[in-house]
């Protein structure tokens, strides 16, 4: 099928658009659905993808799945094609190896899947190993709130930390049934690290914690906490943390007072100077989320980008591109309400690029982008696709959109052009320099 020619958002039109004022640039740019799931092969995909490194894409649904579990769908661990063939490697089954899979999956350089369920017959969740070969082995599973010291509803991905152990939270449990961080070695040996106390002192470290943790340059990994944290003022809505292997409790380095954001639920990415970005779901000038940045060691906290409905609500999370830029998904809002994908600047400029639809068989309510090693980017959405008889308006879907028609060369400068006459004048100088110059040279090869 022959490509939509995309609209091409060279660095001339964004620093035109930029210099007189108009409005952040959207567009519709093509967008494949690459999969439609259909219960059997899973329904309801959660979680972002990840690249294996191996030629194949690696994910999980939710509900959904054939053999066992049928009649009560328990979720799935699937494989992917970059073209959108599906191999189900593993389905759950609920009583013994466990259901919903709401996180994605970490993959070893060995092939080793490892991932986590919400629950699992009499337990809150568990954490799972999936051989190379698919050999199931589950290895820790969650008592949670029924005792209430090793957590509960672990739905973040896990992290590989520098020590070679894995890192994950949980939503629930622990000493304050705030939620936990623990470690678990690849043969199972669990240790809680951490319990998150909420709002009650001395800690006052926040509660619930959502997104994966993130492996900082220091060696310490990185997370959020989706509500409460320190205060005053009353309201405190989340925090950034730091915890460092080895060292007792976490540092809060941020916490948010819903006019910078509320509600972090999304893992952190690097960016450039040093700086972790994330995205909160609440909060800001519109309630509909933010974007910021902030450094691992807690200082230059920013708030980048306040989001409204028409740019979608709330955000996802972000991923770092190869052009400088971050992309993203928001789960609703947009031109129909179902979702957007959209640009963020390291400057905070978001220009929205497609808006879901679920006309034509379209996927909607998308979760986070991924940039494959392709050069493309894939991202799954928990509803819609080719209609279903066994799940109404579709089982969700897997989507891609092609790199070069979303990358820009240059990330928009960080530095505002000069005000008034004089800025007007240099900057259609600058312009008209930089659109002579780069007529003769072809965009950088993917």
């Amino acid at each position: 099928m022959k490509r939509p020619v995309p609209i091409r958002l060279t660095p001339c039109l964004v620093l035109l658009v930029i210099l007189f004022g108009g409005a952040p640039l959207s567009a519709d740019v093509p967008v494949t659905i690459v999969h439609s799931f259909d219960r059997d092969d899973g329904m309801a995909p959660n979680a972002a993808l990840v690249d294996g490194g191996d030629g194949y894409l690696y994910g999980t649904t939710q509900q959904g799945g054939g053999g066992v579990g049928v009649n009560d769908p328990a979720g799935t661990v699937f494989r992917m094609t970059t073209d959108g063939s599906v191999t189900t490697l593993f389905t759950f089954d609920f009583q013994v190896t466990g259901d919903e899979p709401y996180a994605g999956v970490l993959r070893l350089d060995d092939g080793t899947l490892f991932g986590t369920t919400r629950g699992s017959g009499a337990f809150d969740g568990n954490v799972f190993q999936l051989s190379s070969t698919g050999d199931f082995t589950n290895l820790h599973g969650f008592l949670g709130t029924l005792v209430g010291d090793d957590g509960g509803h672990p739905d973040a991905t896990l992290a590989e930390g520098g020590d070679g152990n894995l890192y994950g939270t949980t939503t629930d449990g622990g000493d304050f049934n705030a939620g936990t961080l623990y470690r678990i070695d690849t043969g199972g040996g669990y240790t809680l690290v951490h319990s998150f106390s909420g709002g009650l002192e001395p800690a006052e470290d926040g509660t619930t914690p959502e997104g994966a943790l993130l492996l900082g340059d220091d060696g310490a990994l990185y997370g959020t906490t989706s509500q409460l944290g320190q205060t005053p003022p009353f309201g405190a809505a989340g925090t950034v943390f730091r915890y460092t292997p080895g060292v007792a409790g976490v540092v809060t380095l941020h916490t948010f007072h819903g006019t910078d954001g509320s509600g972090p639920n999304s893992t952190l990415v690097k960016g450039p100077g040093g700086y972790l970005y994330g995205t909160t779901s609440l909060g800001g000038d519109h309630s509909s989320g933010t974007a910021f940045r902030i450094r691992e060691d807690g200082s230059g906290f920013e708030s980048l980008h306040s989001f409204d409905y028409a740019e979608g609500s709330p955000p996802t999370g972000l991923v770092p591109a190869s052009d400088g830029n971050f992309y993203g998904t928001s789960s609703s809002g947009g031109a129909s309400g179902l979702g957007t994908v959209f640009r963020l600047r390291p400057s905070g400029t978001v220009d929205v690029l497609f808006s879901f639809s679920s006309l034509n068989g379209g996927g909607y309510s998308p979760r986070p982008l991924i940039q494959a090693s392709d050069g493309n980017f894939y991202g799954t959405t928990y509803s819609g696709g080719a209609p279903s008889a066994r799940c109404g308006g579709g089982c969700g879907t897997v989507f891609e959109i092609a790199g070069s028609d979303i990358l820009v060369p240059v990330p928009e400068p960080e530095v505002a052009p000069a005000s008034g006459a004089a800025g007007v004048v240099l900057a259609l100088a600058s312009a008209r320099r930089r659109c002579r110059d780069r007529s003769k040279l072809r965009p950088p090869a993917l």
